[in-house]
């Protein structure tokens, strides 16, 4: 299940809550997730930062939809400039 698959610390994240609760709204349930990149203390407030890569389906039956979820922009700038997200 991907809920499962999802760490505690990006589930419990604001960002991700927010994004979840949109997509729950949409009636959009979570097909698959995968963490693409990682840090323990990279964001603005020291948080973790983190990069997802999530399939979302509607129920209206459409096909899934792929779509990346980062924890902040600032984040996945400074990871390219150190060569992590090629």
């Amino acid at each position: 299940m991907p809920v499962e698959r999802t760490p505690l610390v990006v589930w419990r994240s604001e960002r991700f809550q927010k994004w979840y609760a949109t997509r729950w709204a949409a009636r959009c349930r979570l097909l698959d997730v995968r963490v693409e990149w990682y840090e323990r203390a990279a964001a603005p407030d020291g948080g973790p930062a983190w990069l997802l890569t999530v399939i979302i389906r509607a129920d209206d039956g459409a096909a899934p939809s792929v779509c990346c979820l980062l924890s902040a922009v600032c984040c996945l700038l400074s990871a390219q400039g150190q060569g992590m997200l090629m």
